[in-house]
């Protein structure tokens, strides 16, 4: 039981991880010119 619990936060872990990812990378498409100016 524990390894199954254990196995699933692990996959939730991966899942956000990869969700920030996304986000980030979309709010990097949505916003170029504002990051280019920020970190010239």
């Amino acid at each position: 039981m524990e390894e199954i619990k254990h196995c699933y936060s692990i996959f939730i872990i991966i899942s956000l991880t990869l969700f920030a990812l996304a986000s980030s990378n979309i709010v990097v498409k949505l916003v170029p010119s504002y990051k280019y100016s920020a970190f010239p």
